[in-house]
């Protein structure tokens, strides 16, 4: 090789010359500035020769060392064969005297990994970790843009079948909604003229008469009169024959005007533009836009309830007016009106049909405890038959609610054609906005990496599975609300919080079955307890004096003695003062000789549930005083 290659020797400098000295000492920033910190441009700018640049390249160009570490075995180095070669030693001697580039390699490559601190192991680690969550979020919503959910299911018309079906005589709507238009009966504040407000005690109740403002209330059902005639009239029809719709421009001008009218103001006054621009009544067109029907209006139900406590105060009036056919056909058409609120499948036209039978039970229990003699034996006789006539598990359907869980799993997730499918990205950002709705957010990690395994186990739940976990819940609270407590006691809350995270819908979507099915009992032991006061009236009427025990009023007054929703005995029955008491042990299972369980602080009387630590009776007649 040609000396300019490989000089051979060269004479040794003394330290003062410092040259090498001086380059290690060059300040951190000035290399950094100048592109030293790249071990490549480190090496190029040294006067070594290939072979050595070469060598040093091989030892140092390993996977193992990181950016900092190459950089300072390069300076190693560049120092090791400058400082032979001013030494005195040839290049090709300091080479040979070097070895194998590649154990060379390996054994400054553990040396250095033992030699980093924690600090820097720790941060390789979360650098990879970060990159890991880069990578597996990248292809996680690639995969996730990548599918895109199909409807195919119109569920609005489930909840009108019943409308849908009936002949135009048998529905009750055509009748109603010019009288809801005339007096904007949807017009909530039209209404406290029926009310008692005492400012002083915040109480607020229905007039009575006697309150100072009576006068008031009897103009206001006098004004009325025709809207009552009506309510009385299509009371007595099997429909109730209102077609829901998921937007207001989708009912006709008429239902609007009835329905919504400050709305149909906002119409008139061109405040509100109408018609939508889509068309949400055509299925296909609600299909294609992907508009699910979970936020369906029922723009009604609450006012069903209002025309109930309208003739609540039209029976006081009755008895004022010595109008016992009148009291009866308000009671009548209370019924009547509670099984309409209920013609939508709904859980909550459920929960205000029965409300409305609980207000028309109250206007039985008035006449009697507070007007006995009022209503004839043959008149008690057939409100007797009214309230028993209905059966109210059919109040309570749960369609509406298996529609609004099927519409939102086809709006979520992809469909294979065989039932099966996976969330799209439109279903898990819709996830996550229901994230914090879950018990009130009492179950949402506070943690980011808890709250993103969360979302993972949601996202990776398959179509089939969530919809197969849903029927067989669905199946379960059908069977515990065809059965009274005693027989299958109330634990579904607890099914459907045990089927996990990855149900997180399930959990989100399905309403608090126990809480209604406990209302359903309830109301049911009301009905059973009416029933039975009735026939005690009427024993009273026609023998002067109350039944010393149950068993006399079968069969003349009664077929049979109600058996307890909470024991499955009998029901209990006592006299305290001059009035019957009617009442179950309660789920304490102890005789409190019909006394309701009463809060120890406010001294009111508790509503009673079917917990076990509720101390008390269920008293089901007198009915328990309620708000109005």
């Amino acid at each position: 090789m040609s000396g300019a290659l490989f000089p051979f020797r060269k004479p040794p400098v003394g330290k003062s010359s410092g040259s090498s000295s001086r380059k290690r000492s060059f300040n951190f920033l000035r290399r950094w500035l100048d592109g030293d910190l790249n071990w490549r441009k480190r090496l190029a700018k040294t006067g070594l020769p290939p072979l050595v640049k070469e060598t040093i390249t091989e030892v140092v160009d390993q996977k193992k060392l990181t950016s900092g570490e190459r950089l300072s075995v390069t300076n190693e180095l560049v120092a090791h064969f400058e400082d032979g070669y001013e030494g005195g030693e040839s290049y090709l001697t300091l080479l040979s005297e070097f070895g194998d580039t590649q154990i060379a390699a390996t054994l400054i490559g553990r040396a250095k990994e033992r030699n980093r601190s924690m600090f820097s192991m720790f941060m390789k680690i979360f650098g990879l970790m970060v990159l890991f969550s880069a990578v597996s979020a990248a292809i996680f919503a690639g995969l996730f843009t990548m599918r895109e959910a199909s409807p195919s299911v119109d569920y609005l018309p489930v909840f009108n079948t019943a409308a849908a079906e009936a002949d135009e005589s048998e529905k009750a709507w055509p009748i109603y909604r010019p009288m809801w238009i005339k007096h904007r009966f949807c017009d909530h504040r039209l209404h406290d003229r029926l009310y008692f407000v005492n400012e002083e005690t915040d109480e607020r109740r229905l007039m009575k008469s006697g309150d100072p403002n009576w006068d008031q209330a009897v103009v206001y059902l006098d004004e009325r009169k025709d809207l009552l005639d009506a309510f009385r009239k299509g009371s007595r029809l099997p429909v109730f024959g209102l077609e829901l719709q998921l937007t207001f421009d989708d009912y006709s001008d008429e239902d609007l005007q009835a329905i919504a009218p400050n709305y149909w103001d906002g119409v008139l006054s061109g405040e509100i533009p109408r018609p939508n621009p889509v068309d949400l009544a055509d299925a296909d067109e609600r299909l294609e836009v992907k508009v699910g029907i979970v936020g369906i209006l029922l723009p009604h139900v609450q006012k069903m309830r209002d025309a109930v406590r309208m003739f609540h105060v039209d029976t006081r009036r009755a008895v004022v007016d010595s109008d016992s056919e009148r009291a009866v056909g308000n009671i009548e058409t209370s019924f009547g009106i509670a099984r309409q609120a209920t013609e939508h499948p709904v859980l909550v036209c459920a929960l205000v049909g029965l409300d409305c039978r609980t207000i028309a039970l109250q206007q039985i229990e008035e006449l009697i405890v507070e007007h006995p003699g009022f209503l004839s034996e043959e008149q008690l006789g057939y409100v007797q038959e009214l309230v028993a006539a209905d059966n109210l598990h059919e109040f309570v359907s749960l369609d509406g609610e298996c529609a609004f869980f099927n519409d939102i799993v086809q709006q979520f997730f992809t469909d294979d054609g065989e039932g099966n499918g996976q969330m799209t990205w439109d279903g898990l950002r819709a996830s996550t906005g229901l994230l914090p709705g879950l018990t009130n957010g009492a179950k949402v990690p506070n943690d980011g990496f808890e709250k993103a395994k969360l979302m993972l186990k949601i996202a990776t739940t398959d179509r089939k599975s969530m919809v197969e976990t849903h029927e067989n819940l669905v199946a379960i609270a059908k069977e515990h609300f065809a059965k009274p407590f005693y027989e299958q006691p109330i634990e579904l809350d607890d099914l459907v919080e045990e089927q996990g995270d990855g149900f997180f819908l399930i959990e989100t979507l399905m309403p608090a079955y126990d809480g209604v099915r406990g209302f359903l009992e309830r109301n049911i032991g009301q009905q059973d307890g009416a029933v039975l006061a009735i026939a005690i009236e009427r024993f009273k009427l026609i023998n002067g004096r109350l039944p010393g025990a149950l068993d006399e009023l079968v069969p003349e007054f009664i077929t049979q003695i109600p058996l307890d929703r909470v024991t499955g005995e009998p029901v209990k029955f006592m006299v305290r003062g001059d009035d019957p008491v009617i009442y179950s042990v309660g789920t304490d299972g102890v005789d409190n000789s019909g006394v309701s369980a009463v809060d120890s602080r406010s001294g009111t009387v508790l509503r009673f549930n079917f917990q076990e630590d509720y101390e008390g009776d269920w008293v089901i007649w007198p009915i328990p005083a309620r708000n109005e």
